[in-house]
């Protein structure tokens, strides 16, 4: 036989593993379109199944441990630890409290867990959080919102308020989200919304009431919590102080709200000083109560003593408080204490939504006379404003205190 030619040997060689090679080419090809596919359906289906939102009638919050008159519910897991960011719901200004009509019944919960909401067929409901921003997304597994009617929202001192109506029993995931666009941040929370009967509503409401001391209290009890629920302050207030018994956090929390309500500071102080040193959510309504009476009644001195305990606060957000009361401070000429406390609300809130204006109130304190007056840090911090809240209601007046400060002090001709 014919002895081959090695070169063409070699040859044929070279030609089979280019072919094989553009075989593994085209199969890596095929593999990442696939893929490709495969995340652009997960992606389609994620936008079309996205999230939604609530309303609030008789809100029983999950929270671990017992109480005298509350709702409890034994989490699996061990409680987590809370960020003073979490924010839950909070009244936005020291003159009010939060009476809205729905949660008769209140309880302390773990920050990451769902809220619990119980509403009646053909309740208003109302779910409210305490900064602007917050949007309502829908419900969580569903594009169409069956059940529920959505009757807007609206922005009240701050505060985000949605309205809803039951129209249908179930339960329903409601999917909402902070979005700020100055920070770049984004936040979810879910709501759940239990529409219930008449008699399942009532017994939960009747369960706060097991632990009264006599039937007499109890019935008292129950009547001031529907009359609550209901908006009838006055008369719940009254059915509240008929039973009223030493010991029950929930009541003197009500007791207090609508005293801080009706502009009664002195009495509201007196029922949020029997819940302050107790724990939980409950506790620190109580401090947040204290600094809103205290500040109402311009008294320095008991906002000073609560002033450590107030900022130390873990499961509620201090941040609209806090602001309020710097702006006390400021009016009271008190440089050094104005100087801590906007220090502390950068530390706590490093992309709040006052961001802006403490960096104003820092130029402020900074360029006034005062043993803090320092002409360049003053200028710097107007220039953070402008250059880094172009929209800011205090952008435009930051300006002009930079163009003003450096025509006399920094470049002057």
């Amino acid at each position: 036989p014919e002895q081959m030619d090695p070169s063409s040997t070699h040859s044929a060689e070279l030609s089979i593993m280019l072919l094989k090679q553009k075989e593994k080419e085209l199969e890596a090809a095929e593999r990442e379109e696939i893929e490709l596919l495969a995340a652009q359906s997960m992606l389609e289906k994620s936008v079309k199944e996205g999230p939604a939102p609530i309303f609030n009638v008789a809100e029983a919050e999950r929270s671990e441990g017992t109480d005298n008159t509350r709702i409890r519910v034994q989490p699996e897991e061990k409680e987590k630890s809370h960020s003073k960011n979490d924010t839950e719901e909070y009244t936005p200004y020291y003159g009010q409290a939060d009476l809205s009509a729905s949660p008769p019944l209140e309880v302390e919960k773990p920050l990451d867990q769902v809220r619990d909401i119980w509403a009646r067929l053909g309740d208003q409901v109302e779910i409210s959080f305490g900064n602007r921003g917050w949007v309502f997304l829908g419900l969580r597994d569903s594009r169409e919102l069956k059940g529920l009617i959505f009757m807007g929202s609206k922005d009240l001192g701050g505060k985000v308020i949605f309205h809803f109506r039951s129209e249908d029993y179930g339960v329903y995931l409601l999917e909402f989200q902070l979005q700020d666009n100055r920070t770049a941040t984004v936040k979810n929370e879910s709501v759940r919304l239990s529409v219930v009967t008449l008699e399942e509503f009532d017994s939960r409401l009747a369960s706060a009431a097991i632990e009264m001391p006599n039937k007499g209290e109890g019935e008292s009890f129950l009547l001031a919590e529907k009359l609550y629920g209901l908006g009838q302050y006055e008369a719940a207030l009254k059915e509240y102080i008929s039973g009223y018994r030493e010991g029950v956090p929930l009541v003197n929390d009500r007791i207090a709200s609508i005293y801080l309500q009706s502009g009664e500071y002195q009495a509201a102080a007196k029922f949020y000083e029997k819940n302050r040193l107790s724990g939980g959510e409950l506790g620190e309504k109580a401090v947040i109560g204290l600094v809103r009476s205290y500040l109402a009644l311009e008294d320095s001195i008991k906002l000073l003593e609560l002033l450590d305990k107030f900022l130390g606060l873990e499961y509620l957000s201090i941040e609209e408080d806090l602001m309020h009361i710097i702006h006390y401070e400021i009016e009271h000429g008190e440089p050094a204490l104005t100087y801590e406390l906007l220090t502390e609300y950068v530390s706590q809130f490093p992309g709040g939504v006052f961001l802006d204006e403490v960096y104003f109130l820092f130029g402020q304190l900074f360029e006034g006379e005062s043993t803090y007056r320092d002409l360049e840090r003053s200028r710097e911090y107007y220039l953070r404003v402008y250059e880094e809240f172009p929209i800011s209601d205090f952008s435009e007046e930051a300006r002009e205190r930079v163009k003003y400060l450096e025509r006399y002090f920094f470049y002057i001709r």
